[in-house]
């Protein structure tokens, strides 16, 4: 049976982010699991398609394809009490600090 065209496409995107997805977990631990949206109705939502990868308890990664690349977003949700202030006293740290924003420089 030939599935429409739109039908079609929506899968293969949605296969696409899958194997992007099982190809960054099979290479980095860290990653917990992960999420691919699914959505039939609006064409919008299959023309961006997204995905979350959780790395921990309440930290995401948002990435969605669009005809126009790839889009991230960072996010931690609702985090413990005490952890806000360890996170300020990492980064501020010497090493540490440093670190991260090698990181974050090698990215932009």
């Amino acid at each position: 049976m030939l599935l429409p065209v739109g039908a079609t496409l929506r899968l293969l995107l949605r296969q696409l982010m899958i194997a992007l997805l099982n190809g960054v977990a099979d290479t980095d631990p860290r990653y917990e699991d992960f999420s691919v949206w699914h959505y039939r109705t609006d064409s919008w939502w299959w023309q961006h398609q997204g995905a979350v990868i959780r790395l921990g308890r309440k930290i995401e990664i948002g990435l969605r394809f669009t005809l126009d690349g790839l889009w991230f977003q960072g996010a931690w949700w609702y985090p413990d009490s005490g952890q806000v202030d360890m996170f300020r006293k990492v980064v501020a740290s010497e090493g540490s600090g440093r670190e991260l924003s090698a990181i974050v420089g090698a990215v932009r």
